[in-house]
């Protein structure tokens, strides 16, 4: 977030708005297997959607991480 906010003029990303983002009522889908089920729970719940489509950062994490990620979710979250 700061590396791209800099070149838009952003201030920095403060914890405590990730914190608020990665909140159950937050946008960001961060944590382990459970709260990130949990959270796309929650969203259905009060938003009633039966769709959902995230965004994983390729541009950062190694290969292996990303690719453990997305096992993760498919395996894991998706399922629940």
């Amino acid at each position: 977030m700061d590396r791209i906010g800099a070149t838009r003029g952003w201030s920095p990303y403060t914890k405590m708005q990730y914190e608020g983002g990665r909140a159950k009522d937050g946008a960001l889908f961060i944590g382990g297997v459970n709260e990130v089920a949990d959270n796309i729970e929650y969203m259905k719940e009060i938003f009633g959607i039966t769709r959902f489509i995230g965004h994983m950062d390729f541009g950062a994490p190694d290969n292996d991480v990303m690719m453990k990620s997305i096992e993760l979710f498919g395996e894991k979250v998706a399922p629940k």
